[in-house]
């Protein structure tokens, strides 16, 4: 801000060096709350904000006081009248704790948006997993078709195998897991032509393998622990569950995010991998006990994990691998099933596991 010329005879009170040249420019001064308005004996008049000095490059104590400028490169308002340097050290006091309280009070405002956002992303966390699982369990219509129709939509876009014998063989495998699990038979089993080594669940109890899984596979009872386990996702409603925990906390967070800037990958991806791990020890847990109902081996399903847990540097086994992570507590839950059963046998014979291998051909 510029003024106009001071009257000759005013007050000296220090220079300015304005960092342009070496030449040092006497100056009258006047100190307001927002900083120093100064009068060069021949010059124009100006104003320098106490929030454009550099205080940590200003000797308070010095005499005289040095000021440098945070804005101008080398420009210095050295103030030697020490009436002057009074009145500015005062300004500057007053100025800096009126600074502390609004900084002070911008902190505790930001500290109550972090509470409230951290007591929020709590009873999301821990709240919502119970109300996303009571209406799962009222399997509310409209979200069943919606969930239905987006399975549709990807099975539409699959290059779907059919083989009479091989699914004849496929369908010999649910028959032994469903005989004392008879809502299993209401399951619709696909497979795709995809190299990628996986299984999963998808709306619409359906369970979808890839020929990738089947060539992977060594016999029909590592085949039969695979489906053992999606057929867990079914069982405990996995699909619904798993899409209203995770969905409606992820919208939440992505609305937090917008409001207040919290970076949401990390929430989500918290949310997603809790959800993960919870129903994966279920689906285990499960087909267990369908296994065990079955008289089919666990020894299946407890080698392919171990196998493909040691082979994820395979691009095509680490899709499972990433799905169905192999911990050791799965481990220990699977050589604990195959130690407590006592009759079991092989869920296909050699030709119904070629045929069912051959599948996609």
């Amino acid at each position: 801000m510029t003024l106009a010329s001071e009257k000759s005879d005013q007050p000296v009170h220090g220079y300015l060096l304005d960092g342009k040249s070496p030449r040092k420019q006497n100056f009258a001064l006047s100190v307001n709350a927002k900083g120093i308005r100064y009068a060069l004996a021949d010059g124009p008049s100006g104003e320098w904000g106490f929030d454009s000095i550099d205080w940590e490059r200003s000797p308070l104590k010095a005499r005289p006081l040095y000021l440098k400028s945070m804005t101008v490169k080398d420009a210095w308002l050295v103030v030697s009248d020490a009436k002057a340097v009074q009145d500015v050290l005062r300004a500057q006091n007053i100025w800096a704790e009126q600074n502390f309280w609004r900084f002070y009070a911008a902190q505790k405002k930001a500290a109550a948006y972090l509470a409230c956002v951290l007591v929020f992303f709590a009873a999301l966390w821990l709240g919502w997993p119970v109300v996303a699982d009571g209406i799962a369990a009222a399997n509310p219509p409209a979200l069943r078709r919606y969930l239905d129709e987006m399975a549709g939509a990807y099975l539409s876009d699959q290059l779907i195998c059919h083989s009479p014998d091989g699914e004849k063989a496929l369908s010999e495998i649910q028959r032994r897991l469903a005989e004392k699990h008879p809502d299993l038979n209401t399951c619709n089993l696909v497979v795709i032509d995809s190299d990628s080594v996986n299984a999963f669940t998808i709306p619409g109890n359906q369970v979808v393998l890839t020929n990738g899984l089947l060539e992977n596979a060594r016999n029909g009872d590592e085949i039969a622990g695979v489906l053992a386990h999606e057929f867990g996702h079914v069982i405990n409603n996995h699909v619904m569950r798993g899409f209203l925990r995770n969905t409606v906390p992820q919208l939440a967070i992505s609305s937090v995010w917008r409001a207040v800037g919290v970076m949401p990958s990390m929430a989500n991806y918290a949310i997603d991998t809790a959800n993960s791990r919870t129903f994966e020890r279920a689906a285990d847990a499960s087909a267990v006990i369908l296994l065990k109902d079955a008289g089919i081996s666990a020894e299946g399903v407890r080698d392919f994990f171990a196998r493909l847990s040691k082979e994820t540097r395979n691009s095509r086994a680490m899709a499972f691998m990433s799905d169905h992570p192999a911990t050791e507590d799965r481990a220990a839950m699977m050589d604990e099933a195959v130690a407590e059963q006592q009759k079991t046998s092989p869920v296909l014979d050699r030709s119904q596991w070629l045929a069912l291998q051959r599948i996609c051909e």
